[in-house]
């Protein structure tokens, strides 16, 4: 009969795991492949749906595109931040509230809970807006008048 705690055994998607001694800290898997990365980032095209158009229509098609410039911009340099703050703290699952709590608790701890809500907000508030825009869209496409 083998030990539990010691012998190999294999995770959810079939490949083994090195032996468990009793003094190892269980840890999260870091494998993510491209397509992993790819499939998380077809909710993008929702986005864009819900408000390209809206976009065009409020701002112009020179607006829109500025709009949109910018904001690819911006994403380009949130990634590159986020990656290194990933760099910076690879033992834990992160966060962009846990990076500002682990950077900013012996200054300021009360940034962690800030970043929090900072990020929680535009999160929620742009799902409630898109949600708007794609029920508006479904109103007058099936259910006019």
């Amino acid at each position: 009969m083998s030990n539990p705690v010691t012998s190999s055994s294999t995770d959810h998607d079939g490949t083994d795991r090195p032996p468990q001694t009793g003094q190892e800290q269980p840890a999260l898997a870091k494998r993510m492949r491209w397509y992993d990365g790819f499939a998380m980032s077809l909710t993008m095209p929702a986005a864009l749906v819900a408000s390209l158009g809206a976009s065009i229509g409020g701002l112009g098609a020179w607006g829109a595109i500025a709009l949109w410039a910018a904001s690819m911009v911006l994403a380009t340099a949130t990634n590159w931040i986020y990656t290194e703050l990933a760099a910076m703290f690879p033992e834990s699952s992160g966060g962009i509230a846990h990076y500002a709590a682990e950077g900013w608790k012996s200054r300021a701890p009360v940034v962690g809970p800030l970043a929090s809500v900072g990020y929680w907000f535009p999160w929620t508030t742009s799902l409630a807006i898109y949600a708007g825009i794609i029920g508006s869209f479904v109103r007058a496409q099936w259910f006019p008048g």
